[in-house]
């Protein structure tokens, strides 16, 4: 009952055994405050546990025990909003690993196309993989790899983020981060966030992930840049957030100065874009990827602190701060100028900017 959402607390007060719910029907246990739906599956479960069901599952203790392996039942054998259920539930009970559980949810995955489950089902039991399957395990990452391109894009989310969370933080899956960057130009914008911040989660000085990134940006195609860039002119910010991430990662562990300087020249041209969203994202990237004292980019900063937009100002700014020199004038005066600028972030930024410079 607790995992169904209603507290027995109640019952348990009022001295009402556990034996009395055995004469409880389903207008009962509506009566209390569940589901119709609920009350179906808990009188099916009292039943269970009268009649002997197999308990499966060694969990925290008999009663959780109990539970889970009722809701294991569902998962196998009941109907499909039964193991929606089940598979929602059974990641709040069962620790990671937990080797029955695992194996009921990779077989039920396998076994949904073939059975004509919803999408939903899928999904379902796909997040609940991400909670409980073993960390590293290569062949669930194998097994839920293939979603990656089905037709269906919470299926293509949810696979992603189920990746992401099974993915040991130093393991170096090449297969893996170059299906990621092709999901960085899917059509849906929750696919695309994802992607890009499982891209963010790699190890950082991993090379040759890092070097995949680096060659989608070396020798992309020059009309549409490279698809790494593409996300910063991506709808969601969560997109950008991510896309800035892996740009800087993938900029700061390049050995090479030719990799960073065509990083800074595409940054540079995203600088100018019509988005301020975009021009936004662009000044951060150059923030931390430029070397201090960076005339080019200084320059281009400077421009960019009379931008329309206010967000662009501030965060040209804030770059200042990090890439300008206290003895350039023309850096010290138009952060003097920002300080009477009509937005408060602008004045409150530049002012900060103008600080950390003096003191350096």
């Amino acid at each position: 009952m607790k995992l169904m959402g209603f507290d027995p607390q109640p019952l348990e007060n009022d001295g009402v055994p556990a034996r009395y719910l055995a004469d409880l029907d389903e207008d009962d246990f509506m009566l209390l405050g569940l589901s119709q739906e609920q009350a179906r599956l808990l009188v099916s479960d009292v039943q269970c546990l009268i009649t002997g069901v197999p308990v499966e599952l060694e969990l925290a203790d008999a009663p959780t025990s109990a539970a889970g392996s009722l809701l294991l039942n569902h998962l196998e054998r009941g109907s499909e909003q039964d193991q929606i259920l089940a598979a929602k539930t059974l990641p709040k009970i069962c620790p990671r690993g937990e080797k029955r559980v695992v194996s009921a949810l990779a077989c039920k995955v396998q076994g949904i196309e073939l059975e004509g489950c919803s999408p939903k089902l899928l999904v379902v039991v796909i997040e609940a993989l991400r909670e409980l399957a073993p960390k590293g395990d290569s062949g669930m990452i194998n097994s839920l790899s293939r979603y990656l391109f089905v037709d269906d894009a919470k299926v293509r989310r949810a696979t992603i983020m189920a990746l992401q969370g099974i993915i040991e933080q130093d393991e170096r899956n090449l297969k893996l981060a170059n299906m990621l960057l092709a999901h960085l130009e899917d059509s849906d914008p929750s696919v695309r966030a994802a992607a890009t911040d499982a891209l963010g989660n790699f190890k950082k000085n991993d090379e040759d992930i890092l070097w995949g990134i680096r060659h989608k940006i070396d020798f992309g195609d020059q009309n549409s840049l490279s698809i790494v860039f593409h996300a910063l002119q991506d709808p969601e910010e969560q997109v950008r957030s991510s896309a800035v991430k892996v740009i800087t990662d993938a900029s700061l562990s390049a050995r090479d100065d030719g990799v960073r300087e065509r990083f800074l020249s595409l940054t540079l041209q995203y600088m100018l874009h019509p988005l301020p969203a975009v021009r936004q994202s662009a000044v951060q990237v150059a923030s931390k990827v430029s070397l201090k004292g960076n005339q080019r980019i200084c320059g281009q900063m400077l421009f960019m602190l009379q931008d329309s937009d206010w967000g662009v100002r501030r965060e040209a700014a804030l770059a200042l701060s990090l890439l300008g020199d206290r003895t350039d004038d023309k850096v010290m005066q138009g952060l003097q100028a920002l300080q009477g600028d009509c937005e408060r972030h602008v004045r409150e930024a530049a002012r900060e900017a103008s600080t950390r410079l003096q003191g350096t």
